[in-house]
């Protein structure tokens, strides 16, 4: 009888211990963390390759998960950068068609219009071997024919700041958006937002949905001679280094937030 109380009083000593100790190890449960999705605009051919080239090595190297706008009608010379990050990086480089040439806004165009772009611009991603999921609509404009079109050809989520209001039972429209710039298309005259301020506009976005996009383009990073502005992309990186290093958030391409919410 003794013993038996004697044992029982060790378990209980055991598993108080236990519950004391547990609180405290580290977790590597990341369902509180709040989502960020960068999204890196306008990469195409023949312009900033250089730039365009830099910026994903830089989140390549940090996994720090970006969705890369493409524009397809402007391939060219960066096809086979295309191809590698599609196909060796996919765990933090996603490729979105951007699009179709950025001069023609898709919203307010007829179903059968907005099905040909649609249509061309995928065609040409497949004919080398890049099937993208997320769609970005050029100057963020898009509607609910887009959404339908989209849904009808295979892809899953579109990025867009313009998006509230429309939707679709397939597509999942993401528009929380946090712009790196201080004015939304400003381009070579981008002043990057500080630390603080980028974090507090996050927070708000989390917030209310669970989720970031931080917005940029490659041009917001390029000088006046089209070089790199190396003040500006070591900015990019103590960003990219301060939110990864909070334990707060968690990067994820647009599609893996998808299927991660699915």
């Amino acid at each position: 009888m003794k013993q038996q109380i004697f044992f029982g009083i060790i378990v209980v000593l055991i598993l108080s211990a236990l519950f004391l100790v547990l609180p405290q190890l580290p977790s590597n449960n990341t369902q509180n963390k709040g989502i960020i999705i960068f999204n890196m605009d306008d990469i195409q051919g023949n312009w900033l390759e250089d730039i365009s080239k830099t910026l994903v090595e830089t989140h390549i190297e940090n996994e720090a998960d970006v969705v890369l706008g493409v524009i397809p009608q402007n391939l060219d010379n960066m096809i086979p950068y295309i191809k590698d990050w599609y196909s060796n990086h996919k765990d933090v480089v996603e490729i979105a068609q951007h699009g179709l040439n950025h001069t023609v806004v898709y919203r307010g165009k007829t179903y059968d219009r907005q099905q040909e772009l649609i249509k061309m611009g995928k065609n040409i991603f497949l004919s080398i071997g890049v099937e993208p999921k997320t769609f970005i609509p050029p100057f963020s404009e898009l509607d609910n024919t887009t959404l339908k079109v989209l849904s009808e050809n295979g892809y899953e989520e579109t990025l867009t700041h313009t998006g509230k209001g429309y939707s679709s039972g397939n597509i999942l429209v993401i528009s929380n958006v946090v712009f790196l710039c201080e004015s939304e298309y400003v381009g070579y005259n981008c002043t990057i937002k500080k630390t603080e301020k980028i974090v507090e506009e996050i927070e708000k976005n989390i917030d209310e949905s669970g989720v970031a996009v931080i917005f940029y383009h490659i041009q917001d990073f390029a000088t006046e001679e089209n070089i790199l502005d190396t003040e500006k992309h070591e900015t990019l990186k103590d960003i990219i280094s301060f939110l990864k290093n909070s334990g707060k958030y968690e990067f994820m391409t647009a599609n893996e937030y998808h299927h991660k919410i699915s």
